[in-house]
């Protein structure tokens, strides 16, 4: 996977279930830390069965993902008024496959906005399908304690020491540049 390729990014769920497609994101950074994908004019293709999300829609904000080695979660950190969140998905760590980009999404998530504040998702949604799909003691106790050290004040701090807004700010003059 090169600089500026264009690839996919499969959401399962535990199940095999390929229940989110992001078509063609590109590549903006890789290294021994992470890979970062501009997600911006990315068309989702979102299947959730029995849900009314349904839908095929499109990443409209600056937003850049990461996928870093070897972590039960991934990040997307977002520009809007020179500010940036993050949206924080647990998951396995990701696999590349098949030109894609391949991760099992365990359903919490953790916004973090840019004063640090943070706010759980989707935890009614994990307790269900910890049952439905069989995660097991030791799955749902990785989960529950990477959930912990992501809301810890000292992983929010170098968070955002680490993806910032001049990092992103380098990686929006890269795209232009090209």
């Amino acid at each position: 996977m090169k600089i500026g390729k264009k690839i996919m990014i499969h959401g399962y769920k535990k199940n095999g279930w390929l229940y989110r497609t992001w078509e063609f994101p590109k590549i903006i950074e890789k290294n021994d830390e992470y890979l970062c994908v501009y997600l911006k004019n990315t068309s989702i293709i979102t299947s959730e069965k029995f849900s009314k999300r349904n839908f095929h829609s499109k990443n409209l904000k600056d937003s850049y993902w990461f996928f870093l080695k070897d972590e039960w979660f991934n990040i997307v950190a977002t520009v809007v008024d020179n500010n940036v969140s993050y949206y924080i998905n647990l998951s396995s760590p990701f696999i590349i496959e098949e030109e894609a980009i391949k991760y099992i999404d365990f359903d919490i998530d953790v916004k973090i906005d840019q004063n640090g504040n943070f706010k759980i998702l989707d935890k009614k949604e994990f307790d269900e399908h910890k049952k439905e799909f069989d995660y097991g003691n030791k799955l749902t106790k990785i989960i529950e304690l990477e959930c912990e050290k992501i809301i810890d004040k000292k992983f929010i701090d170098y968070l955002t020491k680490k993806i910032n807004k001049e990092l992103l700010d380098g990686f929006e003059k890269r795209l232009r540049n090209e």
